[in-house]
């Protein structure tokens, strides 16, 4: 009896050996909330995290993600959060928290003395996990876990995770830290001080808005 032809399942395994590991076993999955409430995910990904979590979060004010964040750093990660300086001047963001536990924090602020000018917004919400992305519209809120519509990508393609290691960096170099901020508002303060008051001619001046948080999406 003449035996099977062995050639085909030599040539599949020759092509499977030939396939990057990046195609053959990248794997994605889609999110969205409030169906799937992706914080549950997010928090899990973080526990299992092995080597870092560098995230881009326009705004995070999560206590629950802060103290994952936390508990990661604990474990020895690397872990470095950007984020814009909505979150870091809001009551509620958990920047501070962060800091004070160790977790390398950069804030995007644009230093500009117009104050009726719409200053630019690191408005990405992005993190990357070992070699893991999660990116999409979901803000680090529970607004965003139980109310809004949002969405979620978290993927394991090595290019996409390299395109946004590259980014990420470009982020921090884009960023200034906190004292820097504080000195350029010192500065304003000074300046005001300093500057002559103007008369007033007959009509009371107008009284200020108070200044308001932005939503929490």
């Amino acid at each position: 009896m003449q035996a099977p032809c062995k050639t085909p399942h030599l040539l599949l395994l020759l092509f499977l050996a030939l396939i990057p590991t990046s195609f053959a076993f990248s794997k994605s999955i889609v999110l969205f909330s409030p169906d799937d409430k992706p914080t549950k995910h997010l928090i899990q990904n973080i526990a299992e995290a092995k080597t870092r979590i560098y995230a881009a979060i326009y705004m995070l004010t999560d206590k629950k993600i802060a103290l994952a964040l936390i508990e990661a750093k604990k474990r020895g990660l690397d872990i470095q959060l950007i984020t814009d300086s909505a979150s870091a001047e809001s009551p509620y963001g958990k920047v501070l928290l962060l800091r004070a536990n160790g977790v390398e924090t950069s804030v995007f602020w644009t230093l500009t003395d117009n104050q009726n000018k719409f200053n630019p917004l690191m408005h990405h919400k992005f993190a990357i996990i070992d070699n893991n992305v999660w990116t999409g519209s979901f803000n680090w809120t529970i607004s965003a876990n139980t109310n809004n519509q949002e969405n979620v990508i978290y993927t394991d393609e090595k290019e996409v995770c390299d395109k946004y290691l590259a980014q990420f960096e470009k982020l921090k170099q884009r960023c200034i830290a906190m004292n820097e901020k504080k000195k350029h508002l010192q500065k304003q303060a000074e300046a005001q001080v300093k500057a002559p008051s103007r008369p007033l001619r007959g009509n009371r001046p107008k009284a200020r808005r108070a200044k308001s948080w932005p939503r929490f999406c």
